[in-house]
């Protein structure tokens, strides 16, 4: 079956461009103008993404991402002539995936689609938030390893590993599928972003980062949380 996208934007010409555009790549597409039947229409439809519009006739693209986070993690891409950091941040921060500039090339959009759908598509669509491997506790909602009693406090984007390798635990994960879920871009060998990141991990939750028991390499290829006897 091929992949619905919910297209939310108020202007007549943009829609139809992106809508043509997404159809022509053989995805399913529905759009609206207005923010409300968007949010009627996620709640009667299985997406696989969403391209929202932030300035709406009706209600703010804020107030559509709030309310689809409180049941869905569905992939949201946000189009917006509003190009500042700040905005783009704080977007992400309420729970949008990425973020388009209009103007935009409908051959970025597509990329951007596809890049979304496809990390959507690695992680496994499991509703737990907290995690246990013997005594020690893992809270990804609020970025907290609970160790010996003692709350430890993660980075965002170390929780997001945790969870990645937690949700497929005892299956390794290869380093380019972690970086890109995690980070969003393809993996490069260069970039030492992830060996970091999984140090500092291992020093929070390993009694011996140096020997780990619980945060495995595997050798040429990634990461693992061991599987629990």
């Amino acid at each position: 079956m091929n992949q619905h996208i919910l297209v939310v934007e108020d202007n007549k010409i943009m829609n139809d461009l992106v809508t043509s555009a997404l159809k022509s790549e053989n995805y399913h597409v529905t759009s609206t103008f207005y923010g409300s039947d968007a949010l009627y229409l996620f709640s009667k439809g299985v997406y696989d993404l969403i391209l929202l519009d932030i300035i709406l006739p009706d209600v703010m693209g804020e107030f559509v991402i709030r309310t689809i986070r409180k049941s869905s993690n569905v992939p949201i891409i946000i189009m917006s002539s509003k190009n500042k950091d700040m905005d783009k941040v704080e977007y992400l921060k309420i729970g949008a995936d990425d973020y388009l500039v209009k103007p935009f090339s409908l051959n970025e959009l597509i990329a951007r689609v596809q890049a979304s759908i496809r990390r959507s598509k690695m992680i496994p669509q499991m509703n737990e938030s907290v995690f246990h491997f013997g005594l020690l506790s893992f809270d990804y909602r609020n970025h907290i390893i609970e160790k010996n009693g003692q709350q430890i406090s993660l980075t965002k984007k170390e929780a997001s590993i945790l969870h990645v390798l937690f949700l497929n635990q005892g299956k390794a994960v290869s380093k380019e599928e972690l970086f890109e879920l995690v980070w969003g871009r393809p993996f490069n060998q260069d970039d030492n972003l992830l060996s970091v990141n999984i140090h500092r991990i291992r020093i929070k939750m390993e009694d011996n980062p140096e020997n780990p028991k619980m945060l495995i390499s595997v050798r040429g290829y990634g990461f693992m949380i061991q599987r629990q006897d």
